[in-house]
């Protein structure tokens, strides 16, 4: 009941413009710089404007539901309310977990540049089937990774 709870308040509040204006757009902006910085590493020009990353040919908007903002706030609170495990060690699995999951959306933004790129086929398959899953299934196999780990 308290996650459901938690879960719909998160949601109305993340259709608010605080939530817009102080998380949602800093939190993007930060991930365009990122990847604005990682892409030429590995030979894509790439460059940060607002909400938009740019490139040789491809231009790649980090819009709602790019910024991994869900799948931290659901990890959290499967942490936070599981009946085990201290209160360090549930902050210490929130901790990386969220290092985890911002290094994988880093990957996941990267790399749908890079698809698009070259391929719009390949952009929206990835965009909206693979990497979808593949977060959904990334938060719950961290968790059950923290589950495990918990010394008795």
């Amino acid at each position: 009941m308290v996650f459901s709870i938690s879960i719909i308040g998160y949601l109305l509040f993340s259709i608010s413009d605080t939530y817009t204006n102080y998380i949602e757009k800093p939190v993007s902006n930060l991930y365009g710089k990122v990847c604005s910085l990682m892409l030429p590493l590995i030979g894509y020009k790439a460059e940060s404007k607002e909400l938009n990353l740019i490139g040789d040919g491809f231009e790649m908007s980090i819009a709602t539901g790019c910024d991994a903002i869900m799948p931290l706030v659901f990890l959290s609170l499967i942490i936070i309310l599981s009946p085990y495990g201290s209160l360090k060690y549930k902050l210490k699995g929130i901790s990386l977990g969220f290092l985890f999951i911002v290094l994988s959306n880093i990957i996941r933004l990267c790399s749908l540049f890079i698809l698009g790129h070259h391929s719009q086929f390949w952009f929206d398959f990835f965009h909206v089937q693979f990497w979808q899953a593949y977060f959904i299934l990334l938060t719950l196999m961290f968790f059950i990774f923290w589950l495990k780990n918990i010394k008795s």
